[in-house]
């Protein structure tokens, strides 16, 4: 039995890495990229409009892989841009980061979370719906979750400087979480 989990966990880690390939599903990206070239810098309101949509984290991130990897607009499709597969590769490495903050927490608090951790892996990979909403969709959600799930590690052992901090930079990555 332990041996066919095994195989399960390769396999599903195989199709998450796959994900990095979709297409851009709901295009934020791209509607990221249009309206921060339509925004005048010298208007407040689009500015607010930015920030409204898309939280301080998210939108440094993204200005700065746009300012790294130029977009050719010649080119017909987003998903054909070189910052399109830099995005996917960083939510990929995001929602493992995701993976490993789950496994500190299981490996700190072994009392109240008594599932096994091949249990616990297969569990994450095999969440179609984490890596469908964050990969291959492109939302940005998940820049904040290894920060939020350390936040909830600090804050179980009762270390309320460090959850303060890691919410903190949740925040910064996702707004919906005030």
């Amino acid at each position: 039995m332990l041996t066919v989990k095994y195989f399960l966990l390769i396999l599903l880690v195989l199709i998450s890495i796959s994900s990095i390939f979709n297409t851009p599903g709901v295009n934020l990206l791209a509607s990221f990229y249009n309206l921060t070239n339509q925004t005048d810098p010298k208007v407040l309101d689009n500015w607010l409009n930015i920030f409204l949509q898309y939280p301080p984290g998210v939108y440094l991130t993204l200005t700065f892989l746009l300012s790294q990897f130029k977009v050719d607009l010649n080119a017909a499709l987003f998903d054909k841009q070189s910052v399109w597969l830099a995005v996917k590769f960083l939510l990929y490495a995001f929602y493992l980061l995701t993976y490993l903050s789950l496994l500190y927490l299981k490996k700190t608090n072994r009392k109240i979370i008594t599932i096994p951790f091949l249990d616990l892996s297969l569990a994450f990979f095999a969440s179609v719906s984490i890596l469908l909403s964050s990969v291959g969709l492109i939302f940005f959600d998940i820049l904040s979750a290894p920060f939020l799930i350390l936040s909830i590690t600090f804050l179980i052992k009762r270390k309320i400087v460090p959850s303060v901090f890691f919410y903190s930079i949740s925040l910064f990555f996702n707004w919906s979480l005030f």
